[in-house]
């Protein structure tokens, strides 16, 4: 109940449209893409923590905020990995992004509203997720990227931020998420943050004249 109170004074109190993510690591990991790859401009949406994926999909799922804000618009970014069955069993009414590098997008039924995948880039963590070879259904069955991930070819020693479990490599863990969002992700150049390029330009183009 409490949760459901702080997003709706969010969503009443901002006139932009809202973005949400997973966590408050998304939140800023986001925002300072956006600051490199449009320096200057004003980010045309609220970038707003939604606790966890659970909520995240409850939030989506449900009609509620749709019909009492029919007229703003909302997206979703969840992670590759467990997140993904929250992700597809939104009802969605079409594809809007179908290229796994640009993120995956869907909009969903009867609702002002578009959910994403996190973009997956073509390196050897892609195999975490994707399988070229399956004929049928491409994602692995239990897919791992979250968004430090993305940063995966920005250091040459990676058992900095990461470790490797089961064949799986990981982010070292919840704790140094934060840590890791606020004082190395400003650090890395323009280019780290191309792959949410696509995701951002599909994003404004749905805000405009909003």
């Amino acid at each position: 109940d409490e949760s459901k109170l702080l997003i709706d004074n969010v969503i009443r109190t901002s006139s932009k449209p809202i973005l949400f993510v997973e966590g408050p690591s998304d939140v800023s990991v986001l925002n300072t893409a956006y600051k490199n790859l449009y320096a200057g401009e004003d980010i045309p949406i609220l970038i707003q923590d939604a606790f966890d994926r659970g909520f995240l999909k409850t939030l989506f799922a449900r009609q509620e905020v749709f019909s009492t804000y029919p007229n703003k618009k909302f997206f979703a970014l969840f992670d590759f990995d467990d997140a993904y069955e929250d992700w597809r069993s939104l009802n969605s009414e079409c594809n809007e992004e179908t290229d796994i590098s640009k993120g995956l997008c869907r909009k969903l039924a009867n609702k002002n509203a578009y959910v994403f995948l996190l973009p997956i880039i073509n390196n050897d963590l892609k195999q975490q997720v994707w399988d070229e070879e399956n004929p049928t259904e491409k994602i692995v069955p239990k897919p791992h990227y979250c968004i430090e991930h993305i940063f995966w070819d920005s250091f040459e020693d990676k058992s900095t931020w990461f470790r490797e479990k089961n064949g799986v490599k990981l982010f070292k863990g919840d704790k140094y998420k934060v840590k890791f969002a606020k004082e190395i992700v400003p650090t890395l150049p323009t280019e780290s943050f191309e792959v949410f390029r696509p995701m951002f330009e599909l994003i404004k183009s749905k805000c405009e004249g909003n």
